[in-house]
């Protein structure tokens, strides 16, 4: 780089098109100034924004605070992180949020009720659902409108996920026309509205009748290779 400092990135595992890569900063003289663990993935330039319309009672759930281990059950996402019961009721959060999409262009913010009156397995997931709009902005690239905000989305990437479609966006928000949240990424699971009253612990669908719907995830063993250095 101009300054004389120079970084390697190192692909230390994989899944699917998914890399955790670690990153090691290094000065004019070699010593190591900054290092840290990441991930990245491969975009698609063929990501089309219209095939995010959502199937019938499905949405996007937000998953990129949902990958720490507290948020998972024996495959079950958890209504309630690090609370498999939701028993600890007067300090519980959820992480149930996200957008559906209709083919109409219309559609609602799905968002968790604070404080929360009801749970799984008798969790009403509509109870506080503003409606919005949305529009394309061309082949993978989309607005969301919701007074008084709005979101920008690019797509960056559609596959399949561990719960239903996965979508990787880089998302900006914007409050009265300034920008309020900026350039970051977002990823989230097309999941149905009744999934958190379905896995329910008081219900009888297993976790691997989950994971047999949802099919089996590849995972490969750490590489250690190196992946570029500039």
């Amino acid at each position: 780089m101009s300054d004389n400092t120079s970084a390697k990135l190192e692909i230390i595992d994989q899944s699917g098109t998914d890399l955790q890569v670690f990153t090691t900063v290094y000065d004019g003289q070699d010593n190591i100034i900054a290092a840290q663990a990441e991930y990245a993935f491969k975009t698609d330039t063929n990501a089309a924004a219209d095939l995010l319309v959502n199937g019938e009672e499905k949405y996007w759930q937000t998953m990129i605070n949902s990958w720490t281990k507290g948020s998972w059950d024996n495959g079950r996402l958890l209504f309630c992180p690090a609370d498999p019961g939701c028993v600890d009721r007067d300090n519980v959060y959820s992480q149930f949020f996200g957008w559906q999409l209709n083919d109409d262009n219309s559609g609602m913010r799905v968002i968790s009720p604070f404080p929360l009156v009801d749970f799984p397995p008798e969790f009403d997931p509509k109870s506080n659902t503003p409606p919005l709009t949305w529009q394309l902005n061309g082949q993978n690239s989309m607005k969301l409108f919701y007074a008084p905000q709005d979101r920008a989305w690019t797509v960056l990437k559609l596959e399949e996920g561990v719960l239903g479609r996965r979508l990787y966006v880089r998302e900006e928000a914007f409050l009265n026309g300034l920008l309020q949240i900026g350039g970051r990424i977002g990823m989230y699971e097309e999941i149905d509205f009744e999934y958190w009253n379905d896995t329910a612990p008081q219900n009888t669908v297993s976790a691997q009748a989950i994971r047999a719907k949802t099919g089996s995830r590849k995972v490969l063993k750490p590489s250690k290779t190196q992946y570029t250095e500039f």
